[in-house]
């Protein structure tokens, strides 16, 4: 299923506001809405399950909107509120659908640690990208659980493996907080 991931970038003391809005005027297709807490701060992301409703909020400075396609989820997390994991990689040009087939190999030793709430990527032929988004109960469950991942044969063979081809050419994280109308919280 495809999906779309939307950043947008507000002055600051905007981001809230936007939110408040979003959940006063729900739209259909709304997957996921979060707040960034750690990374670029006042931001919002949107996961939509179909077309974001047009619209340009007050204080929005900037929006970026990457269509990907569903590899696994999105998945609703064990906990509920918590902190989310946004993890964006800029994949070397034809890479996606390899690392996805090695990291989805991987994937089943790593939920021993953290499940995934989702998996996306690029479709063939668009800009290399592949987004991950987990869930962990605070910043210290998600410290332990990728400690430990580290630590598992089966995953540390996928960061080797990934690694050794350069396959990913940036990655970013951020840390994102659920907004109370979203439908991941």
């Amino acid at each position: 299923m495809r999906y779309d991931l939307v950043t947008t970038t507000y002055l600051p003391g905007q981001a809230n506001a936007a939110a408040q809005e979003a959940a006063a005027n729900p739209a259909p297709g709304l997957a996921g809405y979060w707040l960034t807490e750690i990374g670029t701060l006042n931001q919002t992301v949107e996961l939509w399950s179909q077309p974001r409703p047009a619209g340009e909020g007050a204080g929005q400075v900037a929006q970026t909107s990457w269509p990907l396609t569903a590899v696994v989820g999105p998945t609703p997390p064990l906990v509920t509120g918590g902190v989310y994991e946004l993890r964006h990689y800029r994949m070397r040009r034809g890479m996606t659908q390899a690392w996805v087939g090695i990291f989805t190999a991987a994937l089943p030793a790593r939920q021993q640690y953290s499940r995934i709430v989702g998996l996306f990527a690029s479709d063939e032929g668009e800009e290399d990208r592949v987004v991950h988004i987990w869930c962990y109960a605070d910043l210290n469950t998600r410290a332990a659980a990728r400690a430990n991942a580290l630590k598992d044969p089966i995953w540390k063979d996928f960061l080797a493996t990934t690694r050794a081809q350069s396959m990913v050419v940036r990655q970013e994280v951020s840390i994102l907080l659920p907004a109370g109308h979203s439908p991941l919280a």
